[in-house]
């Protein structure tokens, strides 16, 4: 005999049940729009001055921790001088060119603050800065404030097309000549703790107005894309996944309110058969349908008018 639990247990289950598919289209939109708030593990700052502009063309190479969790959310500071970044990438698509990253600007002082929300663990931030310029000396400095513990800090800098006499502070490790025919500095700076700053400073003469990517064919910076307003993937996703919950917590609902209606209404009662013609005869008598023969003794039908067995002319 297989065991059946009781409607009253069978009730608890299913409010436990329900309880948990409950849980799970509340906190789902929240859990999948959550984003873990992620260490620099490496910054490299490059610095072009005049590349494609009459300014300096600063680039900040991010690369998050390993251990960061994805999709990851981490601020930088940049000049408020600035304005909007130029450009905000996160990993690479088609032909290696980055893909636009979700990020806000919010100003604080001589400071912007640009948090970005992250889909890969390389990031990179795009902006122009103004040089001084006098005459043939130009000159430009970038400060680093802190404001984010990095595990490494170094920076890369491209010499301008034209220029001579170049001197960068702090002084550079190497100096080389690129693919491309310009000539590069790099240094690393090594660690920095959250308040500890940098400041990286550029001086050289350049007697002409020719701008690097005019004797160059490179691949351009990332196009401008400002503060991305559009709806990311990850935003409609969970609210999606909610809604589905929410439709199947109501059909359990329902199958559970009919299953535990019917346990409690009992069984139904077993419709009784209507007694066949044998059993009516024996509790009412003998069938007035039936003839039998004056002569003979023999049953006949309704319908005759003769006996059967002997002939006799039947009485009606």
């Amino acid at each position: 005999m297989r065991w059946k639990p009781s409607p009253k247990l069978r009730v608890v289950a299913w409010r436990q049940v329900a309880a948990l598919l409950l849980a799970v289209v509340l906190l789902w939109p929240a859990t999948g729009r959550a984003q873990a708030p992620a260490a620099i593990d490496q910054l490299l700052i490059e610095i072009r001055p005049e590349y494609d502009r009459p300014s300096a063309l600063v680039i900040y190479w991010i690369t998050l921790s390993p251990d960061s969790t994805l999709p990851a959310s981490f601020s930088v500071r940049i000049p408020a001088a600035a304005g909007e970044p130029y450009a905000v990438g996160a990993g690479q698509g088609e032909g290696g060119v980055p893909l636009a990253a979700t990020y806000e600007r919010q100003v604080d002082g001589d400071w912007a603050i640009i948090t970005v929300a992250a889909e890969s663990r390389t990031v990179q931030v795009e902006f122009y800065a103004d040089l001084d310029a006098q005459g043939d000396e130009r000159q430009f400095t970038l400060t680093w404030p802190g404001g984010v513990s990095l595990g490494g800090l170094g920076y890369l800098i491209q010499h301008p097309v034209d220029s001579t006499n170049v001197q960068i502070t702090p002084a550079p490790d190497s100096v080389t000549t690129g693919t491309d025919g310009l000539v590069y500095s790099r240094a690393d700076l090594g660690a920095r703790g959250e308040a500890a700053s940098a400041t990286i400073q550029v001086a050289y003469i350049k007697p002409t107005a020719r701008l690097s990517v005019d004797v160059l064919q490179p691949g351009a910076p990332l196009e401008a894309t400002g503060p991305t307003e559009a709806i990311a993937i990850q935003d409609w996703l969970p609210w999606g996944l909610g809604g589905l919950g929410a439709i199947l917590l109501g059909t359990v609902g329902v199958w559970y309110w009919r299953s535990s209606h019917r346990s409690m209404a009992g069984p139904r009662p077993r419709r009784r058969r209507p007694a066949n013609r044998e059993a009516s005869q024996a509790q009412g008598g003998i069938d007035a349908s039936l003839v039998f023969c004056h002569q003979c003794g023999a049953k006949a039908d309704v319908s005759d008018h003769y006996c059967r067995r002997c002939g006799t002319r039947l009485r009606q």
